[in-house]
């Protein structure tokens, strides 16, 4: 199991990346995340130049997202964040599409977001798990 933490007083950042080499696309369990102030917790799953995330903005939000390598992120879809019953995040290829998935216990799963034409070469399916801390937090919760 992987586990990635960030320091609580510093800016920082923990991340890892890794490409993997089955069809059932990428899936996270988020057991807690950061925020908010400053701070994300975000799945990318990278599909050639394409990039589609799972971004956890707050507390109470999450945004998944598509993007390519060049432009800004374009957000897919904001929805209300439940830390209970999105403890996991799937991300997987369909038919040419990719589709974005949540569930309460990895198991039963709930389609939120399906990208028609995103469906690209999966060989060169990579994940990249992130969380960061930005200066703009710690010096909020320094005062």
């Amino acid at each position: 199991m992987l586990s990635m933490t960030v320091a609580a007083n510093l800016v920082n950042d923990a991340s890892c990346t890794w490409t993997m080499g089955f069809e059932d696309g990428a899936f996270v369990e988020v057991r807690r995340s950061l925020g908010p102030g400053g701070t994300f917790t975000i799945l990318q799953v990278n599909i050639g130049d394409l990039r589609v995330g799972v971004q956890v903005i707050d507390e109470t939000t999450a945004i998944l997202e598509m993007f390519d390598t060049i432009l800004p992120a374009e957000t897919v879809v904001q929805l209300p964040y439940d830390s209970q019953q999105m403890r996991w995040w799937r991300l997987r290829p369909e038919s040419g599409q990719v589709i974005g998935e949540y569930s309460r216990d990895g198991k039963a799963w709930t389609r939120r977001l399906d990208l028609a034409g995103a469906g690209r070469d999966h060989a060169g399916l990579a994940q990249r798990g992130r969380l960061h801390r930005d200066r703009e937090s710690v010096s909020r919760r320094a005062r």
